[in-house]
Order: C-alpha cells, then structure tokens, then sequence
C-alpha cells in the first residue's frame, strides 16, 4: 500500500528537512507544497530537500495551507494520504503503523494519532512549556482509548491520514476562503463526517511537535484562529460551533476593535502565565473582528 504524505511550508524549510530526514523507510512519495517561501527557504528546499528521490517539491502562490493541501491532493498517487506539518517528526515504524491500520479498513475510515512537543523544544522554551501544560489550547487529545472512534473536531492534519479514494469519491477539497493555518482542517473534517468519515485513535503513531513559541507567536496563532473561526461559524451549521461562536464572538468584535486591552497589558511589567488565557481570548476576538471587516461583513 503506498503512502502520499502531504506537507504544506512556509519559511521553515531547515525544520522541513529535519522533519523530512526521519521518515526513515516507507513505500510512497513524500509531496512538500512551499506556499510562498522567501528565496533562501526556497533555495534550501530544492538543495537539501528536493535531493530525495521520494520529494516532489512544488511552488505554491502563498494561499495558505488549506491551498497547499489541495495542490498535494491533486498530484499525489498513493492509496493513503498522509497529512503532516513541516515541523512534524515521526516516530520509529510510524508508517508501517499507518499501513497495518488502512490495509483492512473500508475509504471511510481515517486515522489521527497525538502530537507532543518535543522534549528538545520543552526543555528549551518556558512558554512552550507553559503551552504545553494547557491543554485546552493546545494539541487536546483528552483520555481516548486505542483505536477508540473520535468526534470531527480532531480531523487534524498535525498527524492524519485518509484513503484518497475517499476524497475522490465524495468530490471533497479544503475550503481556500481559510488563508492561515487554523479551523481549515476541522472544517474539512466536518463535511468528512458529512460524508459518512469515521475517525479513529491510535496511540502508537505519536508524533513530535518541533516548535517552540515566545508569547509573540502565541498571540499571533490566536488571532490567526478567532480568523479561521469566523470562516468556520460561516460554513457550518450552528450546532458544530466553538463555544466561543456560541457565546457571541462577533458581540465582542467591534469592542476588542478599540478597546486596547492587549496593548495596556503588555505596556505593564507583569507575570504573563495569569493573564494569558484571558489575553488569548480577546486575541481570537481580535481576529475574529478583522476578518469579518476585511469580508465586509
């Protein structure tokens, strides 16, 4: 059974290959989608990456992730598509695992496994750390059991795989009107579920999450998801929503728009870890709010 695995970059191209060099064996083609890479990401892509037989390396217009996974769907050949990050690293027989799981089982069932930082990243990093600890916001498997079936809403594309047949056969592609990386895979999820997906849980393909985060890129991911939220609460039914949607982000949109809180906080000397729930909060209001003006909404 061969394997499509489909990684969409961008600017982290000594991470890609990192993440690339411990794939080990595995029968397939690995597909990179580069969405809009500086040169000298670029460059190191083609060099250090696209020297492997198995890369196929493809230039993308900076669509966002969402895009770049469409570009891999549409050229890959394998029977399995494998989603991954570029800062994803696999275990050992992580693959073989993949295979043993899809060889037996029906296009509409689908595999996702847990993602952990990575010890290197923990160790270096104490906003990581702090991260990490919170697993309300940050890679939240809860308590499921191996081979348990699980909600839509962990069609995570961190570590997940899916039989292309399916796709296929029920004319499915990632929604584009996402344009950062966030809600665009649980999206897509949802009208999988739609579509009769069943996704399963399976412990032994664990992964690595190779990131480390300064509260900077914190913030900036969550408001990159109250973005993604806005696209999500407009595709989907109601009863899918967030809590937040539920609650009424858009009530608190024009608010966060000129009420400065995350500016008076970080224009004081204080301990970060008991306000940043609170600040990431007002940081999806924050892009909530930004991309419904931008949609003129």
């Amino acid at each position: 059974m061969k394997l499509s695995i489909i990684i969409p970059t961008k600017n982290r191209a000594k991470v890609l290959v990192e993440s690339i060099k411990r794939f080990g064996e595995m029968d397939g083609e690995i597909i990179v989608v580069d969405d809009g890479s500086d040169l000298n990401n670029w460059k190191i892509e083609k060099t250090e990456a696209g020297n492997n037989p198995k890369v196929k390396l493809i230039k993308n217009k900076g669509c966002g992730p969402a895009a770049a996974r469409n570009t891999g769907m549409d050229v890959a050949k394998g029977e399995v598509l494998v989603f991954l990050n570029d800062d994803t690293r696999v275990k050992k027989d992580y693959f073989k695992h993949v295979v043993e799981f899809h060889k037996d089982r029906e296009k509409t069932e689908a595999l996702v496994g847990p993602m952990r930082t990575s010890k290197e990243v923990l160790v270096a990093s104490k906003t990581t750390r702090w991260l990490e600890k919170n697993k309300n916001i940050n890679f939240n498997y809860k308590d499921f059991e191996d081979g348990q079936e699980i909600p839509s809403y962990y069609f995570w594309t961190c570590n997940l795989s899916v039989k292309r047949k399916f796709f296929v056969d029920s004319d499915l592609r990632f929604n584009q009107k996402f344009t950062m990386a966030a809600w665009e895979d649980i999206e897509m999820g949802y009208r999988c579920f739609g579509a009769g997906l069943r996704l399963f849980f399976d412990k032994h393909i664990e992964c690595e999450h190779y990131h480390a985060y300064e509260w900077e890129d914190i913030w900036r991911r969550f408001y990159n998801h109250g973005r993604g939220m806005y696209w999500f609460g407009r595709e989907a039914e109601k009863q899918h929503w967030p809590l937040l949607l539920k609650l009424g982000i858009n009530k608190w949109g024009r608010l966060a728009s000129w009420l400065p809180i995350d500016k008076v906080l970080k224009s004081v000397k204080i301990n970060w870890e008991p306000v940043a729930d609170l600040l990431i909060v007002w940081f999806k209001i924050k892009g909530y709010e930004a991309e419904r003006k931008m949609c003129g909404m």
